[in-house]
């Protein structure tokens, strides 16, 4: 848990090639941290649409093996509005954030311009990491076009901040 608290704030996301379904949550998606050559990953595979594999990983302390977690009981959200409210607090305070501080190709900086579309919210899905509600996965849209296959939605552990209310919202790219 540690990791996930420390580490998802300075993720990168790189363009990975897989084939994704829009209208479920399977598939195999990741996030990426490249910092001062150390790596950290997050790897979501959904094989089902009821289970999916967690797996946080990190090559700065090679002993340490991968934190994995099987997910169980998942399912599509019925009620979005804290996802949502949590996506139009990220876009109205988008001009405060310091999102555009990161580089180009950083996940940060990758969802600023993303969030400058004003996307809405198409599905999500309560991945029952923890507790129900602490970590969604969410496909976003503009009008009818869908954007990156899979937004994690990840409970804040502090008050609303610049950029982010109740979640924190990462892009990730398939795999």
């Amino acid at each position: 848990m540690k990791f996930l608290t420390l580490s998802v704030p300075l993720l990168l996301s790189l363009p990975l090639h897989a084939e994704t379904s829009t209208n479920s949550v399977i598939g195999e998606y990741e996030v990426l941290q490249e910092l001062s050559g150390q790596r950290s990953t997050i790897h979501l595979k959904c094989e089902t649409a009821t289970e999916c594999k967690l797996t946080f990983g990190q090559n700065k302390y090679p002993s340490i093996p991968p934190e994995v977690h099987q997910l169980k009981a998942i399912h599509e959200v019925d009620n979005v509005a804290e996802a949502k409210n949590a996506l139009s607090y990220a876009i109205t305070n988008l001009d405060q954030t310091k999102l555009d501080d990161h580089a180009p190709g950083s996940w940060p900086f990758q969802l600023k311009k993303e969030l400058a579309q004003k996307p809405s919210i198409s599905k999500c899905w309560d991945l029952n990491f923890n507790e129900p509600s602490y970590l969604l996965a969410c496909k976003l849209k503009t009008g009818e076009q869908e954007l990156k296959p899979m937004y994690l939605f990840m409970t804040q552990l502090s008050n609303c901040n610049t950029g982010f209310c109740r979640y924190m919202i990462i892009p990730s790219n398939p795999r």
